[in-house]
């Protein structure tokens, strides 16, 4: 867009380009060197040709990126250019957006005096004039102050009205086209402040709460997608939805900008649209919206057995927050802001790889965050990860002190000690439990591909093991009769979409690929259906062959266990406190209990091994997690243990067996009975032969 304003000699428009490409390579790029030399360039333009706007917003972001790098002195330089400028165009509402950021860096810088003098000039009335993230900048300021003056019950009121007024925002922004939620710094800064202030008002169930509200705006931003509703909704809902929509962001504006009785009605339209447009969702999506938290958390509690505990990480604006829940507790904890702690578990992440996986790194993620916290009557963990936590599974990390950095033989892990499943949040986990309908065509389907070249994806790399792991897998399930196997040129979308309805366990070896832009758009590599993909070149459509995530939303899988064996299958993009957006949210809105997942790509022939060996286990009736444990255990001790080979899978969802003690017993039973028939039978043959032998 530059090269071509310039070649077109589009002055007016040069600025704004160039402020725009400034922000990118500040807030995407992290290099705010470079986006200085932009914003510099911005402001010569705008000077150039006097734009005032051009002249703002030049002199707001290079002041905002002097903050960012903690050149506060040149910083206030510019937002005094900025103040001044705004008050001699009588712009009084840029005035006051430059003295909310002029505030905003002297908390920063230390100065929290100063900055509560600059707020104290405006008045309510002068904030509603500004955009709403500064009005959540100035609260967040004055959040600040009262957490450093320890007025937690004071400010604890007007925290809470302001989370309501983001999770609205929230809800607004998360209705445009990618169905994303827009979780800007202002926002995360608010809701960390609202968190410490919680805990420090001792009030970690209403932390929670408000955390639960946060998720549920991630899942219901990813269901307004409007291609995802543009299936499941019909042309009248459609157009109904999109009214109330518009109907809701008008009232929001209205309410505003308006005092007294015209407020109040104003406010009760709003009410009346929004519970409008919620049961219009709630009908076509079911589990659009969760209301009540505090049930959540007391269902939670109630189900949760004595060797049972949950794990819930936060990460807001670089601090962690983590929650212990047990049967008959729970425990907030808070971790300084400090870029330490989160440094802990980046040296870890990056650290993963074949041979590469340094003991030392997860040791120290285990000592700083999980060391000491486990009751010794635990067996069990639900973990709820955020942040860089989703790339880290719990099982890998070790639990005693290894010798050295590769030692992978010299210490005990996690996974040795306890079983662990993961999900997005606590109603996951509530509703989490088995409401299976027994009456499926196929216990178990399975969908592999060994040559993509022949699948028609020549520039995917071959899995010449995915056809052995279906095989071997299904065949392990004995104690299921009605099996369906799909190899290669019978593994293709169409009869994907058929079978996957039908059966009870779906289990898929291919090559997935994660879209970080639009989870929506991630896919699932299947056969395309052509015979000859080694010689032609397939142009009529290029997505045959590809099962994109917002495909399987509309299909009604109910399946038990989803076991989904690729590449990238389990690393959806996530936003900061809003979990997991990939596969495994697909997966689960369209009926899947529970899915299995690899958090990195591994070796086709390992992912083979503990597959099989995990359908062995659940045929003999232990849970999901259990069995998929003792797969992990039986490879770390007999094959390799270097983590990053055995620890990429992980399961999210319900963990109750698929073989249920019963269908074990009944099973035992049979067997015992089919013994003892053989062995009446032969005794009887016996019997007649000895009396054949003695008459004659």
């Amino acid at each position: 867009a530059l090269d071509i304003a310039r070649k077109e000699d589009l002055t007016t428009d040069i600025a704004t380009i160039l402020l725009s490409l400034g922000v990118y390579k500040r807030n995407v790029e992290d290099d705010p060197e470079i986006a200085l030399v932009n914003f510099y360039e911005a402001l010569n333009q705008a000077v150039h040709y006097s734009n005032y706007q051009q002249i703002f917003n030049s002199y707001f972001e290079i002041a905002r990126t002097h903050v960012l790098l903690e050149n506060f002195e040149t910083a206030e330089n510019y937002i005094e250019k900025l103040i001044d400028y705004s008050q001699s165009r009588l712009d009084h509402r840029g005035y006051i957006l430059a003295n909310i950021f002029h505030a905003n860096s002297f908390i920063k810088s230390g100065k929290r005096e100063d900055a509560f003098n600059i707020l104290s000039q405006f008045t309510a009335e002068d904030y509603q004039q500004v955009v709403f993230n500064f009005r959540v900048m100035a609260h967040n300021i004055s959040m600040q102050i009262g957490i450093e003056n320890g007025n937690y019950i004071e400010i604890a009121e007007k925290s809470s009205d302001m989370i309501s007024d983001i999770i609205d925002w929230l809800t607004d922004s998360s209705n445009q086209e990618t169905g994303h939620m827009q979780m800007d710094d202002e926002f995360s800064e608010a809701l960390r402040l609202h968190l410490n202030i919680l805990y420090r008002s001792g009030k970690p169930d209403e932390a929670l709460y408000s955390l639960g509200k946060l998720k549920n705006i991630s899942r219901s931003g990813v269901y307004n997608n409007p291609l995802l509703k543009s299936q499941i909704l019909s042309d009248q809902e459609l157009i109904l939805d999109y009214e109330l929509g518009k109907m809701i962001q008008q009232l929001r504006s209205q309410y505003i900008n308006t005092a007294g009785d015209q407020k109040i009605s104003v406010s009760n339209q709003l009410i009346a649209a929004v519970a409008e447009r919620n049961n219009l969702l709630n009908r076509a999506l079911p589990g659009y919206r969760e209301n009540s938290y505090q049930n959540t958390l007391q269902s939670l509690q109630r189900q949760l057995g004595s060797d049972k505990m949950v794990f819930y990480v936060s990460v807001f604006e670089g601090q962690v927050f983590r929650f212990i829940i047990t049967r008959n507790n729970l425990d907030m904890k808070i971790y300084p802001q400090d870029n330490r702690y989160l440094d802990v578990v980046k040296r870890a992440t990056t650290s993963l790889g074949n041979g590469n996986t340094n003991l030392k790194n997860l040791y120290e993620v285990y000592t700083t965050f999980f060391e000491g916290e486990i009751p010794k009557s635990i067996n069990h963990i639900y973990f709820i990860p955020d942040g860089q936590f989703y790339m880290l599974p719990l099982e890998i990390l070790p639990v005693s002190a290894p010798e050295s950095d590769y030692s992978y033989d010299s210490t005990t892990y996690f996974i040795e000690k306890y079983s662990v499943s993961y999900a997005n949040s606590l109603s996951e986990i509530v509703n989490g439990h088995s409401n299976i309908n027994h009456d499926f065509s196929y216990d178990i389907a399975g969908f592999g591909i060994s040559d993509f070249t022949a699948a028609g994806h020549p520039d995917l790399t071959n899995l010449p093991f995915g056809p052995y792991e279906i095989a071997r897998s299904t065949e392990n399930m004995n104690r299921f009769s009605k099996k369906r196997i799909f190899l290669d040129s019978e593994s293709t979308k169409e009869n994907f979409r058929e079978i996957a309805g039908k059966s009870r366990i779906l289990h898929i070896a291919t090559h997935s690929k994660v879209n970080e832009t639009n989870p929506l758009f991630s896919a699932l590599y299947m056969h395309n259906g052509h015979s000859n993909n080694h010689n032609t070149e397939l142009t009529s459509d290029e997505n045959t062959g590809i099962l994109y995530a917002y495909e399987l939303f509309d299909m009604k899988l109910n399946a038990d266990l989803i076991f989904l064996s690729s590449c990238e299958s389990g690393s959806g993009s996530y936003l900061q406190g809003t979990g997991i957006l990939g596969f495994s949210r697909a997966f689960s809105y369209a009926g899947a209990q529970s899915l299995a997942i690899n958090l990195w790509p591994i070796r086709d022939q390992t992912a083979a091994n503990i597959a099989i060996h995990f359908y062995k286990e659940l045929n003999s009736g232990k849970n999901k997690a259990e069995a998929l444990r003792s797969a992990q255990i039986s490879y770390l001790k007999n094959n390799h243990s270097d983590p990053y080979l055995w620890g990429a899978f992980v399961l999210y969802g319900n963990i109750d067996p698929i073989i249920s003690e019963n269908d074990a017993h009944k099973y035992a039973t049979i067997f015992l009975l089919v013994l003892l028939l053989a062995g009446v039978i032969l005794a009887g043959v016996y019997f007649k032969k000895s009396s054949f032998r003695t008459v004659n």
